[in-house]
């Protein structure tokens, strides 16, 4: 075989289309346990997202605070020089919400090419078509289950990195500010309370529910 034969021969792309599934099917029990988070996953993401919907929707047709906790007479949450109003609350959060929406049709498309393109690494790599595949059959998950368990801990390293950084827009844009001004209601409400009971918890009921 000349040389200028070698360089012409092309290497099959990793697909699906190239193995048999079938043979990597691991009838565990642990296994089969495993391949039932995935489903519990995904129905918690989309209960997520449900929830998301309803408080913007609540937000947007409410006009005022409905719940007081860690606001002031003003109808408003001040901490040190910072005040919320409710209208800053609630375009933030809804605005919030409707950028995850957003990102996740993003991420759908993306992960609807990944799909049709059957690429094996790609769909591990890609969390909808990796679920997307795990419920399509349970010889799918014990592929990417396969190759989970092939990894070293060096690549579980650079895997935790590559899927941090890749969900950066998500984390800055549409998480990020809600769980600022959470976490601001929330030092705002035990601020208040250490100020005028200490550390007498006991005043919210917690030895009477006990």
């Amino acid at each position: 075989m000349s040389q200028n034969d070698w360089k012409r021969q092309k290497v099959q792309d990793h697909k699906f289309d190239f193995i048999d599934v079938d043979d990597y099917i691991d009838n565990s029990p642990w296994r089969k346990f495993k391949y039932s988070l995935v489903f519990a996953m995904v129905i918690k993401g989309i209960l997520i997202y449900c929830a998301d919907l309803w408080t913007a929707v609540n937000l947007l047709v409410s006009q005022q605070w409905t719940s007081t906790l860690g606001v002031n007479q003003g109808g408003q949450i001040a901490f040190q020089s910072l005040t919320i109003t409710f209208e800053v609350y609630k375009w933030i959060f809804a605005a919030c919400i409707v950028l995850s929406f957003i990102l996740l049709a993003w991420d759908m498309k993306k992960a609807v090419a990944i799909i049709q393109s059957r690429d094996i690494s790609y769909a591990f790599t890609t969390m909808i078509a990796y679920r997307y595949y795990a419920i399509k059959s349970y010889a799918h998950f014990c592929l990417f289950s396969k190759i989970h368990s092939s990894k070293k801990q060096i690549d579980d390293i650079a895997f935790f990195c590559f899927f941090t950084f890749r969900g950066w827009k998500r984390l800055m844009f549409a998480d990020g500010p809600r769980q600022v001004i959470n976490g601001i209601i929330l030092i705002t409400l035990i601020s208040g309370h250490w100020k005028s009971n200490g550390l007498a918890i006991w005043d919210y009921g917690f030895p009477d529910a006990l």
